[in-house]
């Protein structure tokens, strides 16, 4: 399996009320949102390319801004805990990880 993986840094899942007022979101999702560097992203940027979720989430399209020019994080050994804690391999859908497609092939 690829450990260089980056398919779930280049988009995210986010329920659009904590888009809309980021004071809802939790430590860990601030966390997140300043390591991607959304949190003066533009509403009319994050809705380019954007995809309703079957479970009232968005999945908006944006690389993180921690990844460096051949997709690996700059803050690794620091990222957030969102990230550390996140199962790659649980993703399904539209930007599929690449480690999904290896396990199930």
């Amino acid at each position: 399996m690829s450990s260089a993986c980056y398919k779930c840094c280049t988009d995210m899942d986010i329920d659009p009320l904590d888009l809309l007022f980021p004071f809802r979101m939790s430590a860990d999702g601030k966390e997140f949102v300043a390591a991607h560097g959304l949190e003066d992203a533009r509403l009319a940027d994050l809705q380019t390319g954007a995809i309703l979720m079957s479970d009232g989430k968005v999945k908006i399209q944006h690389r993180c801004q921690q990844l460096d020019e051949v997709g690996l994080c700059r803050i690794y050994e620091n990222r957030p805990t969102i990230c550390r804690n996140y199962v790659c391999t649980d993703r399904r859908g539209p930007g599929t990880c690449l480690l999904t497609s290896e396990v199930s092939a």
